[in-house]
């Protein structure tokens, strides 16, 4: 059996310490941002619950862009640590 040949132009993450310097674009800002989410999240839900309609739309379109990025992020940060660079 022949040896393949690596024809990616990016050399593999040989180490977690390879992996995690990759991965630091998008897991600094996720990091950050995860913090925000729970806190702006309920308060979404306190306004609607006690019926502030114009309190809870301003406040969702600053949360759900946030919560979007959050989740996203947290995906493909999960995939680059366990299971992309094989």
């Amino acid at each position: 059996l022949s040896a393949e040949r690596n024809t990616s132009p990016c050399k593999p993450a040989a180490t977690l310490r390879d992996v995690i310097c990759e991965t630091r674009s998008i897991l600094i800002p996720h990091v950050i941002l995860a913090v925000f989410v729970p806190i702006l999240a309920i308060r979404v839900f306190v306004h609607a619950w006690r019926e502030r309609w114009s309190e809870h739309r301003r406040l969702a379109k600053i949360t759900f862009p946030i919560w979007l990025f959050v989740s996203i992020t947290g995906v493909v940060i999960y995939g680059m640590l366990y299971h992309w660079p094989k």
